[in-house]
């Protein structure tokens, strides 16, 4: 797998992981499937992006693949530590100072394993990689 840096456009995009209130959100469940009369089109939906969360280390090692940064490396466990099974929301939001970022809402299950990565892994960052393109990696 090829992981790249997303091009950010000029707006900085900030990665927030939002905690506060990690309670379950609810979810939508899809409307029962309903059959579409004769010479209806139906449309299918867009695949989810696919998101994924990886321990990043400042030094090589075992286990650990190379990312090429403009201002330097970072090395990624090969193994994802949360997925996009662990969220329950996502949302492009823009604060007080007009900066955007995207706040994540994790499930309780995944609250859980965040703070016992965010715990164990002081000084190291969490790389949020989306489609396969490192998208932030805050420590």
């Amino acid at each position: 797998m090829q992981l790249t840096l997303r091009k950010l456009a000029p707006a900085l995009v900030v990665v927030t992981l939002a905690l506060a209130g990690c309670k379950t959100a609810p979810t939508k469940s899809p409307d029962a499937a309903a059959t579409p009369d004769a010479g209806q089109q139906t449309t299918q939906p867009a695949a989810a992006a696919s998101v994924d969360f990886y321990l990043a280390h400042q030094q090589p090692g075992p286990g650990l693949r190379e990312i090429t940064l403009p201002d330097g490396k970072l090395y990624l466990q090969e193994v994802p530590v949360l997925t996009r099974a662990d969220l329950t929301d996502a949302a492009a939001l823009v604060d007080r100072q007009g900066q955007n970022f995207v706040g994540l809402r994790f499930s309780e299950a995944g609250a859980r394993k965040l703070t016992e990565i965010s715990t164990k892994n002081v000084g190291n960052r969490l790389a949020l990689v989306i489609d396969q393109e490192l998208v932030a990696a805050p420590s």
